[in-house]
This record gives structure tokens, C-alpha cells and sequence, in this order.
């Protein structure tokens, strides 16, 4: 199973699922946070969520507390979330 961690700050609720025996891919908009998110021996990515361009690489997207966040353009959000999951 392989989760995209849709604004994963410093990585807590991303290694709880690894730990369970997910491959997760976290993305941040904020530096620090991918850092610390990294430096767990995570996969964290600095990235935009509008922008983001995973196509078709996810089963499953999380995102905690993160949706509210992101006001510049929702509907690139909603989009791009789309495109990353697989059909199915």
C-alpha cells in the first residue's frame, strides 16, 4: 500500500504509518518541517500541493488538518490530489 501524506509537517503521523507497514511519501510547503520529517529517515518531499505532479503513484491520500491550509487555489488541490492516486 503506498500513502501520499498530503502535508505531513515533521513527519509524526507519517511514521505511524510506515511503522504499520505502509510506503508513504510525505509532502510540505514548509522547509523545516520536510527537515524534520527527513532526518526520521522519511521520505519527505518540499512541495506544493497545487503543483504537486505525482501521476498516478498512490493508493490512498492522507492529509491531517492540512486541506484548510491551502486556500490559494482548492481546486488545483483537489486536482492534483486526483492525478496522484491510481485507478481502482
Amino acid at each position: 500500500m503506498r500513502i501520499l501524506d498530503l502535508g505531513c509537517g515533521d513527519g509524526l503521523l507519517m511514521k505511524q504509518m510506515v511503522d504499520a507497514g505502509a510506503e508513504v511519501v510525505g509532502i510540505d510547503v514548509d522547509e523545516n518541517f520536510v527537515a524534520a520529517a527527513a532526518a526520521q529517515g522519511l521520505d519527505a518531499r518540499c512541495m506544493d500541493g497545487a503543483t504537486m505532479d505525482f501521476k498516478r503513484e498512490f493508493d490512498y491520500v492522507f492529509s491531517n488538518a492540512t486541506l484548510h491550509w491551502m486556500k490559494a487555489d482548492p481546486p488545483a488541490v483537489c486536482r492534483a490530489v486526483h492525478a496522484a492516486l491510481r485507478d481502482g
